[in-house]
């Protein structure tokens, strides 16, 4: 959890980094936007992947591989920042370094299950996805205040260093798992082992459903918070309040994150995805209605506690996916979630260019709640029941089940 929160750390710092240093020396909201996004854009271009390499070696060594070449890549850009080469090469640097992401991202998910007890499954994803909130908004907090204070380069620097505890943090306290000896596909290369995955995670009803209704609520939500620097900047708000304005979201998803650990029963985290879902555009549609900032970061931090059914649906995703498919699973999923969220954050920034930010937002809500209604309305019986009717494919399509007792997900309800 020290590696993953390390990680995420550095992700976002530069994100936010970045993102303020090519919007003051552009004063484009689209380059802002595209900006907030650079990270992502590794996921959607080759997460998938990617991700093999979880599914093919060993998880952690994975993982510390990642950290040690982001180290190294971002302490690049930081110099290119600090020397005031063209941004176009801290762009590239920072891109290159992105592109570590996805196979460092799906190693980690696939491994926790490895680490936890099958029936502490779902809480341990909460905590792990609440930890990667409170991450989110300390990091969007003190990347605004790093760069107020030492500069764009400066806070790439920080970046860089957490980079570098994460890898310390998994060689020091994480062993070495054993491997699957089967991995559906496997010795047919990336893009077979990984064409095997897509076939037999689209199949199932359960994960195309929760992919489905993840993907369009993450565009949604990715609009705001791409949009968030230009509001607050229009706005009149910098440092610490800018920071707060794209903090607003994972504030709220953080809340959420412990609404869902210590008040919602164990047994019911997974039926509380639907009605979530159904109502999380509700407040990005009111972002249309002239309010003062501060009610706009309410509506947001409202968006993000009813965007917190992510936890719940992660771990279902997970728990319904095979062991030995998870990383390419959880690649897969990356690679649509990344595709959406690079979608609402381009389109949002093309049409902050020629309307207020908070039509955009509100335009956002409304196309996000008009995409959910379909696979909510078909939303399958498993989850309706939030895992008490579980009938678990465990083999691979076509083939004789194998009789895997301990699968996680046949202890949904337990956990």
């Amino acid at each position: 959890m020290a590696s993953h929160a390390f990680s995420a750390a550095g992700d976002d710092l530069a994100r936010i980094a970045l993102a303020i240093v090519f919007f003051e020396r552009t004063g484009s909201p689209l380059v802002a936007a595209l900006t907030f996004s650079l990270s992502y854009l590794p996921s959607l271009l080759a997460g998938p992947l990617l991700s093999t390499f979880g599914d093919r070696f060993e998880r952690r060594r994975v993982m510390v591989v990642c950290d040690v070449a982001r180290a190294a890549l971002i302490t690049a850009a930081a110099c290119s920042v600090l020397l005031d080469w063209p941004i176009v090469t801290a762009f590239t640097l920072v891109l290159a370094a992105a592109f570590f992401s996805p196979a460092f991202d799906a190693s980690r998910a696939a491994l926790i299950p490895q680490v936890v007890s099958n029936d502490q499954y779902v809480a341990a994803s909460v905590v792990t996805g609440l930890t990667y909130q409170l991450t989110q908004i300390g990091s969007y907090l003190a990347g605004a205040v790093a760069v107020s204070a030492v500069g764009g380069g400066g806070a790439l620097l920080i970046d860089a260093g957490t980079f570098v505890l994460s890898a310390v943090a998994l060689i020091v306290f994480v062993e070495r798992r054993p491997h699957a000896e089967h991995t559906h596909g496997a010795g047919r290369g990336m893009v077979a082992m990984m064409r095997t995955a897509v076939g037999e995670v689209w199949a199932r009803p359960v994960l195309r459903s929760l992919l489905l209704v993840s993907s369009v609520t993450v565009a949604g939500a990715a609009v705001p918070e791409g949009l968030a620097i230009v509001y607050a900047s229009r706005h009149g708000l910098h440092g610490l309040a800018q920071g707060a304005m794209v903090a607003a979201m994972p504030i709220g998803a953080a809340l959420g994150g412990i609404v869902l650990a210590r008040y919602v029963a164990r047994d019911k985290r997974i039926r509380w995805i639907r009605p979530c879902a159904w109502l999380a555009p509700v407040p990005l549609v009111l972002t249309a209605v002239p309010m003062p900032p501060a009610a706009v970061f309410a509506l947001w931090t409202c968006a993000g506690l009813l965007l917190a059914f992510h936890f719940a649906a992660n771990a279902a995703f997970m728990l319904y996916t095979p062991q030995d498919l998870r990383a390419r699973a959880m690649g897969l999923a990356q690679s649509l979630l990344t595709a959406a969220q690079v979608l609402g954050l381009i389109g949002g920034g093309l049409l902050a260019a020629a309307f207020d930010v908070r039509y955009v937002v509100g335009i956002a809500g409304a196309m996000t709640a008009v995409g959910i209604a379909l696979p909510l309305l078909r939303w399958p019986a498993e989850l309706r029941n939030g895992g008490t009717e579980v009938a678990v494919p465990v083999g691979r399509l076509g083939e004789v089940d194998v009789d895997v007792p301990d699968h996680p997900a046949s202890r949904v309800v337990d956990a």
